[in-house]
């Protein structure tokens, strides 16, 4: 078991051993998380190195609140948000200016994207008919007159089964993650 606390006293003392068994436990889970961001596996190793030699670097003044987990997790995230605002800007031509404030929604909208995949999941785990009424709704955005009649079934018949596949997605969704079982409820019920 691993005492963080003991090992980031020994980190903030200089001990070069204390820093490899962070590296150890926290590099491969750093690198997954840059690569969401930045989709190359050479450029999310390079930053996630850049993240671990600034830790090494001003780990006499680094003020740990929660876990190193989690302050690693922000460095790269932020490290990994930087790297995409100087690309980006990069590659724009010299005379046009970039607005800055859309890199902030990126958060927001990878929060999104994965809310997405993870409903997409859940409807694939519905049984046949609810899946495919599910899809024609959710993705098609059809209503349940129209998914009745190019299905041949009465709209009762497809209000229910859109039930059912309600029902079982909240259950998988509870599972995963509790907020997106209240998005998912908002989204079907306004």
């Amino acid at each position: 078991m691993l005492n963080e606390d003991l090992v980031l006293e020994k980190l903030k003392a200089g001990d070069i051993e204390a820093f490899e068994v962070l590296y150890k436990k926290h590099y491969a889970e750093q690198v997954r998380l840059c690569y969401k961001y930045v989709h190359d596996v050479e450029v999310a190793r390079d930053l996630v190195q850049d993240v671990f030699l600034k830790l090494w670097q001003k780990r006499a003044d680094i003020t740990i609140r929660e876990s190193v987990g989690a302050y690693l997790y922000a460095s790269t995230k932020n490290h990994s948000i930087n790297y995409l605002k100087k690309v980006i800007a990069q590659d724009l031509p010299e005379n046009h200016a970039i607005d800055f404030s859309l890199m902030q929604s990126f958060e927001d909208a990878e929060k999104e994207i994965q809310k997405s995949r993870l409903i997409k999941l859940a409807i694939d785990q519905l049984p046949g008919k609810c899946r495919i009424i599910f899809n024609m709704s959710f993705i098609n955005g059809l209503t349940y007159n129209e998914i009745a009649e190019e299905l041949g079934l009465s709209s009762k018949t497809v209000k229910a089964q859109k039930a059912i596949g309600l029902k079982k997605m909240a259950e998988y969704l509870k599972i995963h993650r509790d907020d997106l079982l209240i998005m998912l409820l908002l989204f079907f019920f306004s």
